[in-house]
């Protein structure tokens, strides 16, 4: 077996959207430790003014006053982790949860299919930075030191089990103990890497410092088991996050969105998923919230296909007050379908459609976007009915008539016995005899004939014979 890592030592911050990247302030996560609240984590700006890790928040407010504060939410990082770890399921079947900012992945039996180490653990590094995630990465033949080695920063690869000694030797203790009272003890015999303590008899680590110590280290080097559960993708995405700042303007919104759907599109694509609907949430200052769903016609992985349609549906939008956060709600994922692609490349014909469709309804919403269908009727104006847009129906022939009805008929004029509509029309078509509704209450007697005007339209006009004087009516245009 071989482990490949993935540490990510600035998850908290990387998980929280900015607004505006390029200008975004310094910004820490901070915790409350001891009765003050003090920071957790720095990003470099914040660094380059002298804050780090432990420093009291009113002190690094000192150091730099345009420090943006953010308190740490170990839920969202949790959530993001998972989401992460769903997504590196493209390279492995294997993907495992080590809490609180990393993961680890099983990548033997997927070196020949990504062409080597190389290029997998390349492909590794690149997807989490394209979705805007630092990460440390190493490989070793057991989990723990796989894991050792990206914590401590070294990145360093181990072929094999026999060189895993070797490999972990001169790591700093920080990587297997943390900070207390057996550390301490350790430092006061000498002991300052892990080389070190492999050289010591067992036996007497562990009774001074207790079994976990041995056992870690036996499991570090490939000789006790180190069994480590398999994580299980859920079966919908989701994704929280918490704005630096207020926002009133939902462009603003597209940047943080655009993260949330990179996201949602690495997982869908490395699982061979597709999604047909999302719901977003726009968290408010206060209780309330605006949501907003979307439905696809076509189902999809493309996180630029997604920011499109929801980009509309965002101009469409007025929340009630500053938007706090985004919460982002897959419907169920599915298997995406195998299809066979054209010689000559896409043709854009359902697809294009479909797209089309998409598109119209995120912009005017759903209930404006319907198709038409024909109906079980002789009546023109009663022969068609609204279906949902893009469902397939069955058509017949058209029987000689227009497809352009007006919303009511017309009543023409008549000089001298003949129809007359800015001049005498003439007939130029045999004509239909309709009589039908008598069941219904809406009983018509009419005949049809195309005609032409003087400017060469061709109409569709007909006679009522329901009345004495059998009056003239245009009723439709022929293209």
């Amino acid at each position: 077996m071989l482990w490949l890592c993935a540490w990510l030592p600035r998850l908290g911050l990387d998980c929280t959207a900015r607004l505006d990247e390029a200008g975004a302030a310094p910004a820490v996560l901070t915790a409350s430790r001891g009765g003050r609240e003090r920071v957790v984590l720095a990003d470099e700006r914040a660094r380059a003014h002298g804050v780090h890790p432990g420093l009291s928040l009113s002190a690094a407010l000192a150091l730099c006053p345009g420090l943006a504060a953010l308190p740490r939410n170990e839920r969202a990082e949790r959530a993001t982790l998972e989401r992460l770890a769903s997504w590196a399921g493209r390279f492995t079947s294997r993907v495992c949860l080590v809490l609180p900012d990393a993961m680890l992945l099983e990548i033997g039996a997927s070196l020949a299919l990504f062409g080597g180490l190389e290029k997998l653990v390349g492909g590794v590094g690149q997807g989490l930075e394209g979705l805007g995630y630092h990460a440390l990465l190493a490989t070793a033949p057991t989990p723990l030191a796989a894991e050792w080695l990206a914590r401590s920063g070294s990145c360093r690869h181990c072929p094999s089990r026999e060189a895993l000694p070797g490999a972990v030797a001169d790591l700093p203790l920080d990587v297997l103990v943390p900070e207390g009272r057996d550390r301490d003890g350790l430092a006061g015999m000498g002991l300052r890497t892990v080389g070190d303590l492999l050289a010591q008899p067992r036996a007497g680590l562990g009774r001074r410092f207790g079994p976990w110590l041995v056992d870690a280290l036996d499991r570090a080097v490939g000789v006790a088991p180190d069994p480590r559960p398999a994580f299980e993708p859920p079966a919908r995405f989701r994704a929280e996050v918490e704005l630096p700042s207020e926002s009133a303007d939902t462009t603003a919104l597209l940047f943080p969105l655009r993260r949330l759907l990179d996201e949602l599109s690495a997982v869908l694509q490395g699982r061979c998923l597709v999604v047909q609907s999302l719901h977003l949430e726009l968290r408010q200052r206060g209780e309330g919230a605006t949501n907003t769903s979307l439905g696809l016609r076509r189902a999809t992985a493309d996180g630029a296909y997604l920011l499109g349609l929801l980009r509309e549906r965002l101009e469409r939008v007025r929340p009630r007050a500053p938007v706090t956060g985004l919460i982002l709600e897959s419907g169920v994922l599915f298997s995406a379908a195998r299809e066979s692609g054209t010689l000559f490349g896409a043709d854009g014909g359902a697809g294009g459609l479909e797209t089309l469709l998409d598109r119209l309804r995120a912009r005017l919403g759903e209930a404006a976007v319907e198709g038409i269908a024909p109906a079980a009727d002789h009546r023109p104006e009663r022969a068609w009915c609204r279906v949902a847009a893009g469902q397939a129906v069955t058509t017949g022939g058209s029987d000689g008539r227009p497809l352009w009805l007006l919303p009511e008929p017309r009543r023409l004029e008549t000089r001298s016995g003949r129809p007359w509509l800015d001049g005498p029309l003439r007939l130029s078509g045999g004509g239909e005899r309709l009589e039908a509704g008598w069941w219904d209450g809406a009983e018509v007697r009419r005949e049809y004939y195309r005609a032409l005007d003087c400017a060469g339209a061709r109409l569709w006009i007909y006679r009522d014979l329901t009345v004495e004087d059998a009056q003239w009516y245009l009723h439709g245009l022929f293209a």
